[in-house]
C-alpha cells in the first residue's frame, strides 16, 4: 500500500516536536522560571505571544520584499544545535532560550520562503525582549530610573512647599518613609512600557530607527510618569492623611500610570510618524519633479530611517494561504529527520548530564525557625572584645531589596565604636549585591573589592564596599552569602571579560533558583575609616558566617 508522502512527513514533524521538546524542556523549564522571579520580566509570556501572532500575520499578509535565501536556514538551524550543546554541557538556561529563538528564525525562514514572503524579522527579534541583557544591565538600568525619579520627585516637591527629604531613593516625610521601589513598584513599568513599545512598534510596521525611538522615549515618559505617581502618593499622605503606598489605592495609582504611559506611547508614535516622514515623495508630490540636489541622503534618509506612509504593496499569490499546505511542503523529509535525529540526541544527552535537585535542597525548609534559630543565642553575648547590646528581627515584603527577613545584631567596643552584624534571607538566584541597596539609600560607593577567605579548609568569597555621604560620614560593608545547602556562593564579576568567562563556566543546575542567605557587618563611622576597623570587621564576619551556618545546618 504506498503512503502519502504528507503523512510521512506528518508523523516525522512529530517526532521532530517530541525530540525538541526533550532537548529544551529541562532547560527552559528552568529559565521560566528565572525570568517570573525578576517582576519587571512577568510579561514574558506576552511577549512570546505577541511575537508569534505578529510572525504569523506577516507571513500570511506580507510586504513586497524578496524571501529568504535558503542558507539562512540551514545556517540557523546548526548555530542552534551547537548552541543548544554547549548550553547543556554548561549548562545554561539563557544559552538553550537563545539557541531556541535561533532554530524558531531557521523554521520561520522555511515557512517563509514557502509562503514567498519576506522573512518578518521585527516579530522575530521581538521575543528576543524576554532574554535578559548581560551584565546585569537590566537592574542598572532600574536603578538609574530609581535614582532619576527620586531626584526629579524631590525636586518637584520643592517647588510645591512639601516638607521632604530625598535620601537616596528613599523619601521621607514627617511621619513616614517611603522607597522609590515601594511606591512605584521599583520602576517595573519602566521595563513593560518599553516592551510595548517595542511590539507597538512592530504592530504598526514601523521602521527600525522609528522603533528605537518609541522605545527610548518610552522609557523617559515611563520615568516622569513615576515622579508624578510619587509626588501624588506624598501629596495624598500629606494633604488628606491618606496612604496611597500600600493597599487597593496604590494598586489604582499603579494601573492609571500604566495607562497615562500607554497614551504618551501612541501619541509619540504619532509624533515620530510626522517627524520621520519620507522626503523623497513628498517632494514629488509637491514639486512634480525628483530632487536635483541632496538626492543620495534624501534616497538614504527615507530607506533606512523614514517611516513610510505608503501603503504596502502586496505579492499576487496563486491560491489562497494554507497553514496545512505551508507545514507539509516547506521541509523535505531527509531534513527533517537529520534535525530529528540531532536534537533527540541532545535530549538523550541532557538525561545524562543533567540533574534536577531535590526541592528541599533549593528552598528554606522553614523560614520561621532560621530566624527563630538566630535570635536564640547564635551570636553569643560577648564576641572578639565587644558586647552584644541589642538584637533585632525585622520582617519587609516578600519582594524587598533588603531581603524580607533581617536579624541584626548590635555590638559595642570598649572604646565605643559601634559594629552591625546582620543576617538577610531569603534572597533567590545567588549571589545578592549589597552596592545596588546602599546606593539607593544614599550612599556613594567609591570602591569595591572581592577577597578569598580560607578557614578551616573551606575557602568563601566576601566583597567589601567602601562607601561615603555627602555630609562626610563613611561606612565599610563586608558581606557574603551561602545557599541553604552551606555551599558558599561565588562572588559575581563586575567587569565584560570576567562576565564573559563565568558565562562559559561550569555550574549547577537550577543555580538561579537556589535560596541564599547574606550575613553582611556595616561599619559607620564620621570620620574615615581606619585599618583597625576594616580587620575587626574581616573577623566579624568570619565568625558570624560561621554561627549562621551552624543554625541553616540544624534546620
Amino acid at each position: 500500500m504506498k503512503v502519502e508522502r504528507p503523512a510521512v512527513l506528518i508523523g516525522l514533524l512529530a517526532l521532530l516536536a517530541v525530540a525538541i521538546t526533550a532537548a529544551y524542556g529541562p532547560l527552559l523549564m528552568e529559565e521560566a522560571g528565572n525570568l517570573w522571579r525578576r517582576s519587571h520580566y512577568q510579561h514574558f509570556p506576552f511577549v512570546l505571544l505577541a511575537s508569534v501572532l505578529l510572525f504569523a500575520r506577516g507571513l500570511a499578509d506580507p510586504g513586497p520584499d524578496e524571501p529568504p535565501h535558503k542558507a539562512w536556514a540551514w545556517v540557523g538551524g546548526i548555530a542552534s544545535w551547537l548552541l543548544l550543546g554547549l548550553a547543556s554541557l554548561i549548562p545554561s538556561p539563557l544559552f538553550a532560550s537563545a539557541s531556541l529563538l535561533l532554530l524558531l528564525g531557521a523554521g520561520g525562514c522555511v515557512l517563509a520562503r514557502r509562503a514567498d514572503a519576506p522573512f518578518p524579522l521585527a516579530s522575530w527579534a521581538l521575543a528576543w525582549l524576554v532574554l535578559p541583557p548581560p551584565l546585569g544591565l537590566d537592574h542598572k538600568l532600574i536603578g538609574t530610573l530609581q535614582r532619576s525619579s527620586s531626584w526629579l520627585a524631590g525636586k518637584a516637591l520643592d517647588v510645591m512647599g512639601v516638607n521632604h527629604l530625598m535620601d537616596g531613593n528613599a523619601l521621607v516625610l514627617i511621619d513616614k518613609t517611603l522607597f522609590v521601589d515601594e511606591a512605584c513598584s521599583g520602576i517595573v513599568s519602566a521595563i513593560s512600557i518599553v516592551t510595548c513599545a517595542a511590539m507597538y512598534a512592530v504592530w504598526r510596521r514601523r521602521g527600525l530607527a522609528h522603533g528605537l525611538l518609541l522605545m527610548a522615549t518610552a522609557a523617559g515618559w515611563s520615568v516622569l510618569i513615576n515622579v508624578m505617581r510619587i509626588v501624588s502618593i506624598a501629596l495624598a499622605h500629606r494633604w488628606a492623611g491618606a496612604d496611597w503606598a500600600e493597599g487597593l489605592p496604590h494598586t489604582m495609582v499603579g494601573i492609571a500610570a500604566f495607562a497615562l504611559s500607554l497614551l504618551t506611547l501612541v501619541a509619540t508614535d504619532w509624533l515620530l510618524k510626522a517627524a520621520l516622514a519620507e522626503v523623497g515623495p513628498r517632494w514629488r508630490q509637491l514639486t512634480g519633479e525628483p530632487l536635483r540636489f541632496g538626492s543620495l541622503l534624501v534616497n538614504a534618509w527615507d530607506r533606512f530611517i523614514a517611516t513610510s506612509g505608503r501603503p504596502v504593496e502586496k505579492p499576487a499569490y496563486a491560491g489562497s494561504f494554507s497553514w496545512g499546505w505551508l507545514l507539509t511542503g516547506s521541509v523535505g523529509l531527509g531534513a527533517t529527520l537529520v534535525a530529528t535525529l540531532a536534537f533527540a540526541s541532545l535530549g538523550a544527552a541532557q538525561l545524562v548530564w543533567l540533574t534536577t535537585p531535590e526541592r528541599a535542597k533549593l528552598n528554606f525548609p522553614d523560614v520561621g525557625a532560621f530566624a527563630a534559630g538566630l535570635q536564640n543565642g547564635a551570636m553569643p553575648d560577648r564576641l572578639l572584645g565587644m558586647q552584644l547590646i541589642h538584637t533585632e528581627h525585622q520582617q519587609r515584603d516578600r519582594d524587598s531589596i533588603f531581603g524580607a527577613n533581617s536579624v541584626i545584631y548590635e555590638y559595642k567596643h570598649g572604646n565605643g565604636d559601634v559594629y552591625l552584624v546582620s543576617c538577610d534571607f531569603p534572597f533567590v538566584g545567588g549571589w545578592h549585591e549589597l552596592s545596588v541597596c546602599y546606593r539607593g539609600i544614599g550612599w556613594r560607593l567609591d570602591g569595591r573589592e572581592v577577597e578569598v577567605v580560607s578557614a578551616g579548609g573551606e575557602a568563601y568569597e566576601f566583597a567589601r564596599l567602601e562607601l561615603t555621604r555627602p555630609d562626610g560620614r563613611s561606612a565599610l560593608v563586608d558581606f557574603c552569602a551561602t545557599g541553604i545547602d552551606g555551599a558558599p556562593i561565588k562572588a559575581p564579576a563586575l567587569t565584560l571579560v570576567e562576565s564573559l568567562f563565568e558565562a562559559f563556566s561550569r555550574r549547577e543546575s537550577y543555580a538561579d533558583a537556589r535560596q541564599t542567605y547574606q550575613v553582611q557587618v556595616l561599619t559607620e563611622r564620621i570620620e574615615e575609616i581606619s585599618d583597625a576597623d576594616r580587620e575587626v570587621a574581616k573577623n566579624l564576619l568570619d565568625e558570624a558566617r560561621k554561627r549562621v551556618a551552624a543554625v541553616a545546618e540544624s534546620l
